[in-house]
């Protein structure tokens, strides 16, 4: 799974759950065995994961080349 943002916006350089090149990678992901795993399930697991830490920000109109700390 990957996360790809928007022209404005840029993946975290903080992320535990995305790399800098947009690769999701949670627990979830790495206990994935068919048929066992779906995607409702791997769904929750990044909503949960997302919503304790964006994995994206907005760069906004005056964006520099330096993410947020």
């Amino acid at each position: 799974a990957y996360v790809k943002p928007t022209q404005d916006m840029y993946v975290s350089t903080n992320s535990q759950d995305v790399q800098p090149d947009g690769t999701v990678v949670l627990p979830y992901l790495k206990r994935w065995r068919h048929p066992n795993s779906d995607m409702n399930s791997l769904l929750q697991a990044m909503s949960e994961a997302f919503s304790r830490s964006p994995p994206v920000y907005s760069g906004g109109a005056n964006r520099s080349s330096q993410p947020p700390t």
